[in-house]
């Protein structure tokens, strides 16, 4: 768990690094934002691995308390995405060609 987490930081800051440096159309919040929502998950994943760790037994979190901990922190992943006014798109492919679409204007 660990060394998925220092290898998506080390993911994370080079490609931040490079929308800064770089001419790239990424909005550096966005890069900023998914970084600390996969730190959260992360985060998430060591509580319950320390839990079982300390109970000395295969039981960490609860099914439902990991359940709500992802939750709130999806809630605060959404949030952050709409208070930096951060478009979403959602791409599925089909035989067409790519359907587009924005997930916060879906009507």
């Amino acid at each position: 768990g660990l060394g998925f987490i220092i290898v998506a930081a080390l993911v994370f800051f080079t490609f931040g690094l490079f929308a800064i440096v770089g001419d790239a159309d990424t909005n550096v919040w966005a890069v900023v934002i998914t970084f600390v929502f996969a730190l959260l998950c992360g985060v998430i994943g060591f509580i319950d691995d320390y839990a079982k760790f300390f109970k000395k037994q295969n039981e960490g979190l609860s099914a439902g308390q990991k359940y709500l901990l992802q939750l709130v922190a999806a809630g605060l992943y959404l949030f952050f995405m709409v208070w930096q006014s951060l478009h979403c798109f959602l791409e599925m492919p089909s035989r067409h060609g790519s359907i587009i679409q924005n997930i916060w204007n879906a009507r």
